[in-house]
């Protein structure tokens, strides 16, 4: 990770704020500035939030956690300072703006809040688990006794089989219908409150250089979600878009070219909006409370003069789509939807 290797001395830097992008001949690009700066923000939490790099992991449902075998999984002595930068990050992006499509799982938004877990939590984490413990309660006391139970769960660690105790001296404490209740609960405990803790701690320490840990606490988890990555289908109104642009000049707002260009976006689905949202500011999802909070706003700038073969472009830097001079609403769609499909990079003109 780059971005690790070069500020994770101080990941509170303000000067981060001017990161600068290098091609894959190391050549410095041409942009910079906030849009370069939220592009960095989300690439970087997508790429190393991802499973396979190893310091987080993800549920069933694609809910990210702490990868309790961060060590093990990498090789990384330093691991746990990559997990506190990758905290730091979430804390810049909270701080800033930057909405994250991120989706961390209940119960590590509940430690991030400073909340227990209990066996209420197991559910959403691992169904197969909740399942499993859960049948305990139906057993009789000699169908518990002859699962050989103790109060010790087992791990397994990339083949290495490990068996952890409950409690202490949990090795020599049988599981029984009078007990089964408190197993249960401290099978539970174990996976959501113990098994990630140094590493849950890691982010925490990092999360806690940008922002007021206490401060969060005034949220729920689901609200806390909200906070990090905004509405969860993060849904894009057209309406509030449209009164919060600004435009190049007054003749632009009154154009046929906008007027096409708004056309298009109303037919688009919220995918394609979310991709033309991306394309123009770097952030695919809108901010938390509407467009009015977007930094730089977003703007529309009529390129007259162009060839409207041209497809559109975008300075990410400062929220600008340039838009070609289209003559009708069917060729601005074509060219839109091409921009937007064919262009992972930033493009300027």
């Amino acid at each position: 990770m780059d971005a690790f290797d070069q500020i994770a001395n101080n990941p509170a830097a303000p000067e981060l704020v001017g990161v600068r992008f290098r091609d894959n001949n190391n050549n410095i690009e041409e942009g910079h500035g906030e849009g370069v700066y939220r592009e960095f923000l989300v690439s970087l939490c997508n790429e190393a939030f991802a499973a396979e790099y190893g310091m987080f992991c993800q549920t069933e449902t694609g809910d990210v956690y702490p990868n309790p075998f961060s060590y093990e999984t990498t090789g990384d002595p330093q691991h746990l300072r990559r997990i506190t930068f990758l905290g730091a990050m979430v804390g810049r992006s909270l701080r800033d703006g930057v909405l994250l499509d991120v989706p961390f799982a209940p119960h590590f938004r509940n430690a991030i809040l400073g909340r227990s877990n209990s066996i209420n939590n197991l559910k959403s984490f691992d169904k197969q688990l909740y399942r499993h413990i859960i049948s305990l309660r139906s057993l009789s006391e000699e169908e518990i006794e002859g699962l050989s139970l103790t109060f010790t769960y087992t791990v397994n660690v990339l083949g290495d089989v490990r068996e952890v105790e409950l409690l202490r001296g949990g090795r020599d404490i049988p599981v029984t219908r009078r007990n089964c209740l408190n197993y249960i609960h401290l099978v539970a405990s174990f996976k959501l409150n113990h098994e990630s803790a140094r590493q849950t701690k890691a982010f925490l320490e990092g999360l806690g250089m940008i922002v007021d840990l206490s401060s969060l606490k005034l949220f729920d988890s689901n609200e806390l979600m909200k906070l990090f990555g905004g509405d969860a289908d993060g849904a894009i109104d057209v309406a509030d878009w449209r009164r919060h642009t600004q435009y190049h000049s007054a003749d632009d707002e009154e154009s046929a070219p906008v007027h096409y260009f708004w056309q298009v976006v109303e037919s688009m689905s919220q995918d394609e909006r979310k991709k033309l949202l991306k394309f123009t500011t770097s952030m695919p999802r809108p901010p938390l409370l509407g467009f009015q909070f977007l930094s730089p706003p977003f703007k529309v700038h009529v390129v007259w003069g162009t060839s409207e073969e041209r497809l559109p472009s975008a300075s990410t830097c400062f929220s600008t789509l340039k838009l070609p001079p289209y003559k009708d609403v069917e060729a601005a769609r074509r060219k839109i939807k091409a921009a937007i499909e064919e262009t992972d990079e930033f493009a300027f003109s």
